[in-house]
């Protein structure tokens, strides 16, 4: 994550090549490979929604597609959206709510415009009108399709309840089955049909009788049985598969993500939580406001939260396209140390020149007990709404420390290296070159109103 509702500032690389955000960030112990949900999706034994990543039934996944039926992607933090009710001045109103950044579609004016509460508000401007139109129509054709259901409960509780009633009386003397008998053998019998049949010849018991010759038929030995298979090789069944999935996945690497290794409570947390452990989190400090062919400074904070020390490279990724913009800083070399250590901390060795607004030419400007605050300088190339940067991180886990568990130096065993790629978006960019030096300043005054 990056920002308060901008979590999509910063993004991790998939090995699908897709970039997801660190919220839905997914990660196997194992390979220590980042996995979107949808990777993820194929290496779970068990049924789960690909939005909110719960269990959920087959027969829930097959009516609504793979996912809850009550879930949908929040256009913020791609979270779940939940369906709420609620009474408005035009009858009964749904609305759909994000419990993550308390997103609800009444920020886009999806609501009544002839209300008076809604009247003086001013719709901002959003690029995805399909998707919201689409959504409201999805809610409006949910809430019908529930009213209907209600509808056809009620009427088949009042059906069964109902007792028939006809206006022939009831019998006294139970006479009606010999009636029923009676009337049945008075009836003439139906006329038999006469069925006319092909004049065919009849078989000869000669031919029927004749002996077969050996070239007529190919005898098969238990001898040919067993060569068969090497004649004609095909692929072996398991002999025993419970689960479909199990044949049809595509997994990385041969620990798969089983739901018995994690919290039996839920998937969702266990798997995520262990990603955002042991995945250093890269975080934008403030967003750049950039300048057309003019260097500036972008500063960024890199979190530690695991229980053990890591080993950073940090190399800028350059790239030929527009969109990307130009870093001029090298390959970024230094370690971080975990929140239990007190002894490898070192306490803000560049807050002085900070406050003297006159930073070291060393890109890593200060160290806290499991952060580190790096400087990178790049140039814009265009005047556009979003400007890109490209980075790749590789990190290496070192087993030291009094704090190391058996739970952590198993997972981490002979100095793990993980790798993967971390896009950035530093924001717009523009051609005014009087703002540049203020825009520096306040990043200067941010980080040391947040150290003083």
């Amino acid at each position: 994550m990056s920002l308060i509702l901008q979590l999509d500032l910063v993004k991790y690389k998939c090995q699908c090549g897709l970039f997801v955000n660190s919220d839905q960030l997914y990660m196997c112990k194992s390979c220590f490979v980042p996995l979107c949900a949808t990777c993820s999706f194929d290496q779970v034994y068990v049924s789960f929604c690909t939005t909110c990543f719960e269990n959920i039934t087959t027969t829930e996944a097959k009516d609504n597609l793979g996912g809850c039926s009550k879930c949908f992607k929040c256009p913020i933090c791609d979270m779940k959206l939940t369906l709420v009710s609620f009474p408005g001045p035009h009858g009964e109103q749904q609305r759909v709510v994000c419990s993550n950044c308390r997103y609800t579609h009444l920020i886009y004016g999806l609501m009544d415009e002839n209300d008076d509460h809604y009247q003086g508000y001013k719709v901002p401007k959003t690029v995805c009108k399909d998707f919201f139109a689409n959504l409201t129509s999805r809610v409006a054709l949910l809430h019908k399709f529930d009213k209907e259901e209600k509808a056809h409960r009620e009427e088949l509780a009042v059906r069964t309840n109902r007792k028939r009633k006809s206006n022939v009386p009831t019998e006294k003397y139970n006479l009606t089955p010999a009636y029923v008998l009676r009337k049945t053998a008075m009836e003439y019998p139906p006329e038999i049909e006469v069925l006319s049949y092909l004049e065919e010849e009849e078989l000869n018991e000669e031919q029927i009788l004749e002996p077969v010759g050996k070239d007529s038929y190919l005898e098969i030995h238990y001898e040919d049985r067993m060569e068969l298979p090497i004649v004609e090789p095909y692929k072996p069944l398991p002999l025993k598969s419970n689960l479909l999935k199990r044949i049809q996945r595509r997994c990385a690497c041969n620990a798969n993500l089983i739901y018995g290794d994690y919290n039996p409570g839920s998937i969702n947390y266990r798997v995520k939580t262990f990603a955002m452990y042991f995945v250093p989190q890269l975080r934008l400090s403030q967003p750049c406001n950039l300048i057309k062919d003019v260097p500036q400074s972008a500063f960024f904070y890199l979190y530690n939260f695991s229980l053990y020390p890591m080993k950073i490279v940090l190399k800028p990724i350059k790239m030929d396209d527009f969109k990307y913009v130009d870093c001029q800083t090298g390959t970024i070399e230094t370690t971080i140390a975990y929140s239990k250590d007190e002894d490898s901390v070192e306490h803000y060795r560049n807050v002085a020149a900070i406050k003297q607004h006159e930073p070291e030419i060393s890109n890593v400007l200060f160290k806290t007990d499991h952060s580190i605050a790096i400087q990178l300088q790049v140039t814009a190339r265009a005047q556009q709404e979003d400007n890109f940067l490209l980075l790749q991180i590789d990190y290496e886990c070192v087993d030291t420390g009094p704090y190391m568990t058996e739970t952590s130096r198993t997972i981490v065993g002979d100095n793990k290296t993980a790798s993967f790629e971390i896009l950035v978006n530093l924001g717009k960019s523009t051609l005014n070159e009087e703002t540049a030096n203020d825009a520096n300043t306040e990043k200067l005054n941010l980080l040391k109103q947040s150290y003083d």
